[in-house]
């Protein structure tokens, strides 16, 4: 059974129990027509409910109602009803989902920023390469005022770039984001 199953018959736990107090797990698994395969698996579910959850939902072990009639007990609380109408697990489960999709997407859009910080570097250094190359490859009077001057207009190219970048960073990732934020409203 997967989560939302699991969240489902969570739900159907608690309704039962809620319009039949002091209900045995045996009875329960009975009425909601044996749910799961094995009745252990069934308590496990119920027991995770009390562990988790047991300002909505308690279990007891113990005499019901005489001596012959024992095994665990399941109860509700003043809380049960109130759970129920905001949704239950199945609500909590789907609100998960909900976060965990929205975490995945400002990861995958974090990782995106990320991807393009190589850009400026590499078109600096071929920028800083080809200049090299042409001053040295051509035999002319150079001062070294101008190779300064050179050198200065690269290091004002790589600035140029890199703030470029960074605004072009900013802004794919808020695109990134608003993008999430509107396929999340639609859906």
């Amino acid at each position: 059974m997967d989560e939302l199953g699991i969240a489902q018959l969570k739900d159907r736990i608690l309704t039962y129990v809620m319009n039949h107090n002091n209900s045995k797990a045996e009875n329960v698994y009975k009425a909601l027509g044996n749910p799961m395969n094995d009745i252990d698996k069934f308590r496990d579910v119920a027991q995770n409910i009390f562990t988790h959850h047991h300002k909505y939902f308690k279990i007891r072990q113990g005499i019901q109602y005489d001596q012959n009639d024992s095994g665990i007990i399941y109860y509700k609380t003043d809380l049960t009803k109130s759970f129920l109408k905001i949704g239950g697990f199945t609500s909590l489960y789907e609100q998960n989902e909900k976060d965990l999709h929205m975490e995945r997407k400002v990861k995958k859009a974090s990782n995106k920023k990320t991807l393009y910080w190589w850009v400026p570097i590499v078109i600096s250094s071929m920028s800083l390469l080809f200049s090299s190359y042409s001053i040295l490859t051509k035999k002319s009077d150079i001062t070294q005022e101008e190779i300064n001057s050179i050198n200065n207009k690269i290091d004002s190219l790589k600035s140029d770039f890199k703030k470029e970048n960074n605004k072009l960073k900013e802004q794919l990732l808020k695109s990134d984001l608003l993008i999430a934020v509107y396929e999340d409203s639609i859906f």
